[in-house]
């Protein structure tokens, strides 16, 4: 592996694979050095070892060694006397990093110009003082190693400088003998019980995540450093005590709880980390120079969060285990295991744990010299983390190596500090379980749960949202209001249909808190309707008009709405039983004869607003029911951060089924700016939405981050000069995506984060142009808001440890609509801050903090999914799919990135043939469309891991074919190719027949946007996004485009040619046919 690893990269760059396995001492040396002496020394062990006189070559695909004869060795001599004391010291500095990272030439060794297998260096600082820097590739040595050399340089020096002749007896066998006898020994049937071993031990073991501060690299580099920490005595003998009384060595306590902190610290519970053994158990190789050490992967099962002291048997046992079967090198293991091999870390483990009780021996004796240690920097890591831990003197002298291009160096000083904090938190409570174990101190527990959380303010007292729209219209009445497809109001004609709609809701039996469901598109009157309801009393429940019927049923029954407002072409969708439907364009006379005043409640901040339905893991979607006063506090939190005024404009154009359209209808419309409607689905296309912004001069609008790709991909988003900020939120907001954002525009972009049980968002972020960051966070909490990040237990988890993300304060949603269980399961009373009990909302979010105390968004502990923004529970999907007919198991998973995620189920049927058309149509009977799957694999089983649990990974790794819904059908002409290679490219498909739908190919809005822009520039065609939604297939889409062509044809010049045809004879039309 060495020689592999060397071939990578070689060379004297610094931080290279090689570097990383230089293995290197320094002494200080103090008096008259007899520099002959140690010459001659180091050229009597260079002779007595063979394999510091070792080379490699490769022939045919193999690896041979080249013994060197014995030859004339000179160790190299830097002269430093010249410089000053100060200036000697930064050059022994910069010395000792030089020979720790440069690379050795494995193949020209002692003969090569740039650099040997065994370098000595040294360096004169004045006659009475020098620096020896020693430094060796690991493929002929290691820790043993070095320490031997050391010790046999010093005895032959003292030798030499005395006149005497080698005193070191002769080498019984040389490293070679021992390597010829390792392959003679491992094989048969001890190699077999050997390897049965480590195979049962270490199958289907998964990668330590741990949380790093930088994206790891693809591939892994060595760049490193170290930090050094104490673990006092007093701390090392109750360890040794506990230890004992457990009948377990210290080395096994230590890399126990070394254990538990990486546990913690990445949410595993199945960790491996990787431990050096000399491999030195014969007596006869104990004297040798050589790579004889081995490592040992040893994997502990931290489940079902036992006691420390359960553990500690535990680790006992994977230990004795381990070291019964050593003896197998680590490649000749990650062989015959077939270990996924990745060039962006290293098999097995990617950390490393080592305790030894002395450092080369204790110091060097050489006769008439005072000798010093000296430790170079070090400057690379072989692995993402090791713990090298030093017992001396009592205590532990502790060195965490870490990866610069993983970890920043505060992340690894705390992580020292929370060792000792678990270290002291086992010893006060050895019985207690280990995920409950401390690791933070209390002043690092205060500023998570306190000092980030001081987010109280006081805002204007107002009950009800509605309020906050009355006193603005009661400033300024005429002031314009809403703007829609060239439709105004003013605040007071908005107020005044608003009043009279809850009016007209009262007399038709509508009282407090009763809910009022609303399927509009978006318009006018849907602002009206949103705000007369909650005029009323009641709360509004938005029923999007393209939801399948059963949806819209289910989501009827479960509300019991007394009212539906809907419009006539859309009442066929409610069928009797549900209540009145009321048609607000019907009845629009009725409406405009009741009272324009305000109706007088009496309603509190703890009244309903609105009960929005999300997806549901259950099968079916989940009503969140929001109170006033969660929502008056997000839109006066927002108007106190970004302080709108009667010069804005708003865009609305998030359908008003989703959350973050309540701050679009609720936050202008109390500030004195305007609300401008977007069209019905003009939210689909980028180029309306560009277009918009512009005549109407829209100053600010919100996106998912999805579409935000496409509208600055798509549309002159420079020409947007209105525009003052614009929000993101619904999914991660990448760098990369801010970075194109900043680019077009030079305005605020704000990432905004919170789920639909929140009141709309709970935390914010201003985008930074200049910003080193290598994510986006969502911020920090927003006033009267407070968040925990929490383990398993509920305990505060340390910063940049991944944790679940919990919700506290005024923010919170009443329920989960009628349904307890869910809801006393979601939202729980918990006490972090003592004596102060909390109800919090558990988000299924894992977050983690950054060092400046702002939240990173890492993704989902569940199977929900943001697919473009949309909130989907992909167990929803599944279960929809397990009722339907001859369906026996399945799996949907979310697949791609970015703009090519689509939706995947692994189904297991139990006919001959799966029929994909026929689920489809039941699921869309079900489902939204953005819930239905893009593509559907049929599959004999579900593949498990070995305890039994779906492998998703596995699922992920199938390649996916979207499976066609008909008759494959070529394209027939040159428009229909150009077509059909077009859409290839975008859904990345090899054949699309002309009769294949879009939408069920795979594609999506989003998509949908590349293709027409695509088509437009390839046609020189006028087309709108509604074209592609309306002409689904490749042969529609082609005659649309031929009618656009044909409208563009001169009438002049075809009259003139049909005047031409028509004094032709057949025969001459049959000739310009011939021709043709």
């Amino acid at each position: 592996r060495l020689w592999i690893l060397n071939q990578l990269e070689s060379g004297d760059s610094f931080y290279n694979i090689s570097s990383a396995y230089n293995i290197t001492a320094g002494l200080r040396l103090f008096g008259a050095l007899n520099v002959e002496a140690l010459n001659w020394s180091f050229q009597e062990v260079v002779n007595r070892h063979e394999v510091l006189r070792t080379t490699f070559y490769s022939e045919k695909g193999l690896v041979y060694q080249r013994i060197l004869a014995k030859s004339d060795w000179e160790l190299v001599s830097e002269d430093l006397t010249h410089l000053s004391k100060y200036d000697q010291q930064a050059a022994i500095r910069n010395i000792g990093i030089r020979e720790s990272t440069r690379a050795f030439d494995l193949e020209e060794g002692p003969y090569a110009r740039r650099t040997r297998l065994l370098r000595v260096i040294l360096v004169k600082l004045s006659e009475q003082e020098h620096a020896l820097f020693v430094a060796m590739h690991h493929i002929i040595s290691d820790g043993w190693s070095i320490k031997i050399l050391v010790k046999e340089v010093s005895c032959l020096y003292g030798a030499r400088i005395q006149g005497h002749a080698s005193p070191l007896p002769e080498l019984n066998i040389q490293y070679r003998d021992y390597v010829v006898w390792q392959k003679r020994f491992l094989q048969g049937d001890y190699l077999a019980n050997q390897l049965q071993y480590w195979e049962a031990q270490l199958a289907d073991l998964n990668t330590l995540q741990l949380p790093y501060d930088y994206p790891r690299p693809p591939i892994q580099t060595y760049k490193g450093t170290d930090f050094n920490f104490i673990l006092e005595d007093t701390l090392v003998e109750k360890l040794s005590e506990l230890g004992r009384e457990q009948g377990a060595t210290l080395f096994m306590v230590l890399l126990a709880a070394f254990k538990v902190l990486l546990s913690r610290y990445s949410r595993q519970e199945d960790i491996c980390v990787g431990i050096p053994v000399a491999n030195r158990s014969d007596k006869a190789v104990e004297p040798l120079i050589g790579f004889f050490v081995n490592t040992l992967a040893l994997r502990t099962d931290l489940s079902g969060n036992p006691s420390f002291l359960e553990l500690l048997e535990r680790e006992q046992r994977v230990t004795i285990g381990a070291l019964d079967h050593q003896n197998v090198p680590f490649e000749k293991l990650v062989e015959v295991l077939k270990i996924d091999r990745h060039l962006s870390h290293s098999p097995l483990f990617q950390v490393m744990f080592s305790l030894n009780s002395e450092e080369f021996g204790g110091v060097p004796e050489f006769p008439d010299l005072e000798v010093e240690v000296l430790n170079p920097e070090i400057q690379t890591s072989q692995f993402d983390l090791s713990l090298h831990l030093l017992h001396r003197d009592g205590k532990i002298e502790a060195r965490f190596d870490y990866n610069t291009d993983l970890f920043k160096l505060v992340t690894v000083r705390r992580m020292a500090d929370h060792f000792n904090n678990l270290l002291e938190s086992i010893l006060a409570a050895p019985d207690k379980a280990v995920n409950e174990l401390n690791i933070i101190s209390s002043g690092e527990r205060h500023k998570l749960t306190v000092e980030w959380n001081n987010t109280a303010k006081r805002f204007p007292k107002y009950d009800c949202v509605h309020q906050l729209f009355e006193q603005q219209v009661d400033q300024t009445p005429h002031g314009e209001a809403l703007v829609f497809e060239g439709e105004s109001l003013t605040y007071l004609e908005l107020d005044r249909r608003a009043n009279q709609l809850a009016h007209y809701l009262r007399d038709n039996g509508i009282v407090e808190e009763d809910l009022v469901a609303v399927c509009l598109p978006r318009s006018v009157d849907l602002v009206v309707a949103l705000y007369g309801i909650i005029k009323a009393g009641a709360a509004y429940v938005p029923l999007d008009p393209s939801l399948p019927r059963d949806r819209l049923s289910y989501i009827l029954d479960d509300t019991k709405a007394p009212i539906v407002l809907t419009i006539d072409s859309l009442q066929d969708s409610f069928s009797h039983g549900y209540g009145k439907v009321l048609c607000v364009d019907q009845d629009r006379l009725n409406i405009a004869e009741c009272a324009v005043e305000r109706l007088s409640l009496d309603l509190s901040s703890e009244n309903l607003m609105y009960v929005i339905y999300t997806s549901g893991s259950t099968g079916m979607p989940k009503g969140v029911a929001n109170e006033h006063k969660g929502v008056m506090n997000r839109l006066l939190w927002m108007q106190d951060q970004y302080l709108l005024n009667n010069t804005d404009r708003v865009l609305q154009k998030t359908p008003f089924s989703f959350d973050v359209s309540v701050w679009e209808f609720f936050w202008p419309l109390f500030t004195g700016a305007t609300l401008v409607l977007a069209k019905p689905d003009g939210h689909k296309d980028p180029n309306y939405i560009n277009r918009v912004v512009r005549q109407e001069s829209i100053s600010t609008l919100h996106f998912v981050p999805s579409m935000l790709a496409v509208f600055l991909q798509q549309g002159d988003a420079k020409a947007c000069q209105t525009l003052k900020r614009v929000f993101c939120s619904g999914e991660v907001l990448s760098v990369d995506l801010q970075n194109q954002f900043f680019q077009h525009l030079n305005i605020p972009l704000h990432n905004l984060y919170g789920p639909t049980e929140a009141a709309v968002d709970v935390s914010h972020w201003t985008c930074r142009q200049t910003s080193m960051q290598v994510c986006v966070p969502i911020g920090r909490p927003i006033a009267n808001v407070k968040l925990y990040v929490l383990d398993q237990c509920l305990n505060p988890v340390p910063v940049g440890v991944p944790g679940e993300l919990y919700i506290g304060g005024i923010a919170l949603a009443r329920e989960y609509l009628g349904n307890e269980a869910l809801t006393a399961k979601s939202f729980i009373e918990h006490e972090i801050i003592e004596n102060c009990p909390e109800r919090l909302y558990k988000t299924g979010d894992l977050v983690k903090y950054l060092n400046d105390g702002n939240i990173e968004y890492l993704g989902r502990l569940d199977y929900q999914v943001k697919l473009r923004g949309l909130r989907i529970e992909l167990g929803e999907i599944e279960s929809c799919i397990k009722h339907s007919q001859d369906i026996e198991d399945c799996v949907v998973l979310l697949q791609g990135e970015g703009a090519e995620q689509r939706i995947v189920a692994y189904i297991v049927h139990t006919t001959a043939e799966l029929d994909v058309e026929r689920l489809r149509v039941g699921l869309k009977s079900t489902l939204p469309d953005y819930m239905i799957p893009s593509a559907f694999m049929a599959l004999p089983t579900i593949p498990v891991t070995a305890n039994g649990k779906v492998d998703r990974k596995a699922l992920l790794k199938l390649k996916v074919e979207v499976s066609q819904q008909q008759e494959f059908v070529p394209p027939r002409n040159e428009t229909e190719e150009i077509l059909a290679t077009l859409w290839g490219e975008v859904l990345q498909l090899d054949a699309i027949g002309v009769k294949d739908n879009f939408f069920d190919l795979g594609g999506h809005s989003l998509l949908a946007t590349q293709v027409v822009s695509r088509v437009k520039e390839t046609f020189q065609v006028e087309l709108s996004l509604s074209v592609l939604f309306e002409n689904q297939t490749i042969e529609n889409m082609a005659i649309h485009i031929l009618e656009q062509e044909a409208k563009t044809v001169d009438m002049d010049i075809m009259a003139e040619l049909l005047a031409e045809l028509e004094d032709l004879d057949g025969a001459d039309l049959e000739g310009i046919l011939d021709d043709g």
